[in-house]
């Protein structure tokens, strides 16, 4: 078991909104959150003292993250905020400490990490150091790890734990004096790429998760290639220069979104990513010698008796007449197919877009903006109207008229309630017309009195209505889940057409054609002249289906002659198995002639 520190510095200028938010209110990202000690007011004191300094800061809140390969106890926890604090020097009583578990894509991974949000501006007014904090946070690591008993990590900072700690603590030296003697691991992705990744609505944590484990038990470029495009990623060149020059390979998905380098993905070290980059280059030039070839115009080949596998030339009629094009080899032809048969199966969806619940719970709350705006000023004139009524029904007696004046205060109240009501219903139809779950709402908002009724009962009961008028992270995590509901409904559309009868016959037809090129291929099918010859010529013909049929015949035939070799060799053995006297009296097996030999 190993510790993990890591920390960022939150701006003054930038407030506390951002950062509250993400470590308290994002239960989509989060299976469970606990706040062990502190709470978000003193997260956003840590702002208001930093913006009260003659001399702001620039940053006005350390947020340090510690996670590990296993389980922590709330105790080792505490413990290491205290590590902090002194090397930090500040009170530990001033952290705000929370508690995140949610599912992690790696190796030994506890999925219970802990945030750790401490003020920048410390109790003599100084501002918190931040000088050598990566060597910090590693010595209070392999610190923790020697009290604690953990394992330990390889850093990038050990030699300098070795020296800090080689007075003091001679055996967290030694360890990180071994530790720096060692090679350092391959990190899949940085934070900085986590959070690209993250605002590209792209899961790169289980992306990278699974490329190396269908990835682990080959080192076949093709075949690393082929596993990659199975999940939509593929291999290309970086932009940074290995020290041979090449360029180091990288891992991206289709739309060109760099998940990391291969060796830090595919966890290969210095040779096998050598060898990637050699396979990359060759693929990349044999690719750009395919593109460079020029078609020659069909009067100009001299005609031959072309083999079965040569490029041919054959005229074609068109209903202007007879014109002379290249026609393609047998397996140019079936890859044209496949081709065809891909964009059948592949075809998105006519009317509908995959998309995630974020990104629809963030355009729906865009369509809302206005009303927002006016329901934070209908609101804020009815507690002005509530507080007048309070103060004239505080001070009403027999000699003053406060009872008529209250009592019209309370209509207006009863107005504004219904405007804020109406409102309320507007946005909430709104947002199910821009998640897709209804029509649009009535714009000029002109109710009847039944519907106007019927809007106040359910201003009360409708749970998408009454958070309209919350806070705003009440408001959005309602939003966020009827995003939900509409995501997983559209999701469902859509799978269901990509298993339509069409998708699944392209599908079965593409197998059948991929398994068809790999047969004739394939040098140890030992298949006869005459037999290769009519699955290319079938193939050419784009007679994929009698291809098929022949290819199928071909096995059987096989097979048949397999099982009917195996049975004359039992039937050897079993003679060679009988007593000599036994022998001279029964005559040997003959072999039997099948089809075919």
């Amino acid at each position: 078991m190993s510790i993990i520190i890591k920390s960022t510095r939150i701006k003054t200028k930038s407030g506390a909104g951002n950062i509250v938010r993400h470590l308290l209110d994002k239960p989509e990202e989060n299976e469970d959150i606990q706040i062990i000690q502190g709470d978000r007011e003193r997260m956003r004191e840590a702002f208001d003292k930093a913006k009260t300094k003659t001399k702001v800061p620039q940053y006005a809140l350390r947020h340090w993250i510690l996670s590990s390969t296993e389980k922590m106890t709330i105790e080792q926890v505490m413990q290491s905020v205290q590590k902090l604090a002194g090397e930090f020097k500040f009170n530990p009583e001033d952290a705000t400490i929370i508690m995140h578990q949610k599912e992690r894509y790696g190796e030994d991974i506890s999925n219970q990490h802990y945030h750790i949000a401490v003020p920048e501006v410390l109790e003599n007014g100084r501002v918190m150091t931040n000088q050598k904090n990566y060597a910090k946070h590693e010595k209070i690591c392999r610190e923790l790890e020697h009290e604690f008993g953990f394992s330990h990590i390889v850093g990038k900072h050990n030699r300098a734990v070795e020296y800090a700690t080689k007075d003091l603590n001679p055996e967290v030296s030694e360890v990180a004096k071994q530790l720096a003697n060692a090679p350092l691991p391959n990190a899949r992705y940085s934070a900085k790429k986590y959070q690209e990744a993250k605002r590209s609505d792209i899961d790169i944590k289980r992306l990278t998760k699974l490329a190396k484990e269908q990835c682990t038990d080959i080192n076949s470029f093709k075949s690393i290639q082929a596993r990659l495009d199975s999940l939509g990623l593929h291999i290309q060149e970086g932009t940074h220069k290995r020290k041979d020059g090449s360029l180091t390979p990288v891992i991206a998905t289709q739309d060109g979104f760099v998940l990391g380098s291969v060796g830090g993905i595919l966890k290969r070290n210095s040779a096998e990513v050598s060898a990637i980059s050699e396979a990359l280059q060759m693929h990349r030039e044999g690719m750009q010698e395919e593109q460079d070839i020029k078609p020659v115009e069909a009067p100009e080949i001299v005609p031959t008796t072309p083999t079965p596998t040569e490029t041919t030339t054959t005229p074609e009629r068109h209903h202007s007449g007879m014109r002379g094009v290249m026609s393609m080899t047998w397996e140019e032809k079936l890859n044209q197919e496949m081709q065809k048969l891909e964009q059948i199966y592949n075809a998105p969806h006519p009317e509908l877009i995959e998309e995630s619940a974020m990104s629809k719970a963030e355009r729906a709350k865009n369509s809302i903006k206005e009303q927002v705006k006016e329901m934070n000023n209908l609101k804020e004139q009815y507690s002005k109207l509530k507080e007048e009524r309070n103060e004239l029904i505080k001070n009403k007696s027999m000699f003053n008229n406060n009872q008529k004046k209250s009592e019209a205060v309370d209509e207006k109240m009863q107005e504004m309630f219904e405007k804020i009501a109406r409102l309320s219903a507007y946005m909430a139809m709104m947002i199910l017309h821009k998640l897709g779950l209804s029509g649009p709402p009535n714009a000029e908002m002109i109710f009847t009195d039944l519907e106007r009724n019927e809007i106040l009962k359910n201003y009360k009961e409708h749970e998408l209505t009454n958070v309209m008028t919350k806070q705003k992270e009440i408001r959005e995590k309602g939003i966020y889940k009827v995003a939900e509901i509409a995501t997983n409904k559209i999701n469902d559309q859509i799978e269901e057409w990509k298993n339509r009868p069409e998708a699944e016959e392209a599908i079965k037809k593409y197998g059948i054609i991929n398994r068809l090129i790999n047969f004739i291929k394939d040098e140890d099918n030992e298949l006869t002249t005459e037999q290769k010859e009519k699955l290319i010529n079938l193939s050419k013909s784009g007679k994929i289906e009698e291809a098929h049929e022949f290819q199928t015949d071909i096995n059987l035939e096989r097979y048949r002659r397999g099982m009917e070799e195996d049975s004359e060799n039992e039937q050897e053995q079993d003679y060679e198995q009988e007593p000599k006297q036994e022998q001279e009296h029964k005559p040997k097996p003959k072999k039997s002639m099948s089809l075919g030999m």
